[in-house]
């Protein structure tokens, strides 16, 4: 009979014992919960995570990917959220998978405010050098910010860059060029001047469309004015081809040189009658257009005159009228660059 009552007590603390290791604890956690979604690896593939912090002041904010599941929750795109949370104690021994994608579940939402953050998000023309003005063309440094994949690019007025944006709270930022093209241009002292003082960036303002950049002391380093949208002439965004190049037609041949102009991204795309092309359009109004720096490929063509035209005509380009299915492009002086008609 004690042997009896003995197996029993045994099986009684086991079963306990059992059920206690199986029982999850929570605790509560007030946290931040960024107002955009960033590019992420999970260790099998890449997607975009929330963004949160478990220092709920944004000033001292230090973000972080999430890659867990979060319940009773709705993100609302450039919108911070400060909210309470349960999470479960994750006892050692539990598994990696476990441990990486938690669930929290949202116990209140306890303020709901603008994300400052997104407002770097898009393009940004610059202005000032440490408030010296900087003269406005197609050359003018730019910078843009893509948030969603952490990265940072632009032109410093002659080449072009692209970084890593390693960190952002609501006044501070740390960025790091990775990469750039090297080339020789006439106005190096500004591009130089642009580089050194890039470097220098510690923390930012935004207000009223003005991005200001400053030093670890304070001091202005750069201003930038938003990019607006552009107010060309819609019936522009279309597909093109080249039907005269400096006042002369173009013989009909294989390949024509095309342009496609997209103003919802600001770009171009095409083929210059040898090789294709890709670039951005940097200024479109309602009487004026640039184009920055583009891309090509490098096949060689029996003609290769032609394709140089219609290259040196696209870097030339100020102005444009269009008229009739007809697209004239001019340069700084009025002279008539390219004539292109609508194909599509």
């Amino acid at each position: 009979m004690k042997l009896k009552t003995i197996a029993i007590l045994l099986t009684t603390v086991l079963m306990q014992s059992c059920a206690t290791t199986n029982t999850t604890t929570f605790e509560n956690k007030t946290i931040l919960v960024g107002g955009y979604k960033t590019e992420c690896e999970t260790g099998r593939d890449k997607r975009e995570c929330l963004m949160v912090s478990y220092e709920t002041d944004l000033a001292e904010a230090k973000w972080e990917y999430f890659h867990g599941t979060f319940e009773n929750f709705a993100f609302e795109p450039g919108i911070l959220q400060k909210i309470k949370v349960k999470t479960p104690i994750i006892p050692r021994g539990t598994p990696v998978e476990e441990r990486f994608s938690p669930t929290y579940t949202v116990v209140k939402v306890l303020k709901r405010s603008k994300d400052v953050r997104w407002n770097l998000q898009g393009d940004w023309t610059l202005t000032s050098i440490s408030d010296v003005d900087v003269e406005q063309n197609k050359e003018t440094p730019r910078i843009s910010f893509d948030l969603t994949k952490n990265r940072v690019s632009g032109n410093n007025g002659c080449n072009n860059f692209g970084g890593i944006i390693h960190d952002v709270a609501s006044s501070t930022i740390k960025l790091e060029r990775t990469l750039g093209t090297l080339r020789a241009c006439i106005d190096m002292p500004l591009a130089d001047q642009f580089d050194v003082a890039f470097d220098k960036i510690r923390s930012y303002k935004i207000a009223d469309n003005q991005l200001q950049f400053f030093d670890a002391r304070g001091n202005m380093v750069f201003t930038f004015s938003k990019t607006l949208l552009s107010t060309a002439d819609t019936r522009i965004h279309d597909i093109w081809v080249a039907i005269k190049i400096n006042g002369k037609e173009v013989p009909k041949r294989e390949e024509m040189p095309r342009m496609e102009l997209n103003l919802n991204t600001m770009q171009l795309f095409g083929n210059n009658g040898c090789n294709e092309y890709a670039g951005k359009i940097t200024l479109a109004t309602e009487k004026k257009i640039t184009f920055g720096p583009v891309a090509t490929t490098r096949k060689m063509c029996r003609d290769m005159e032609l394709p140089a035209k219609f290259d040196k005509a696209l870097q030339q380009a100020a102005s444009y009228k269009y008229e009739k299915l007809h697209l004239k492009i001019y340069d700084e002086k009025g002279k008539e660059l390219i004539t292109l008609l609508k194909v599509d």
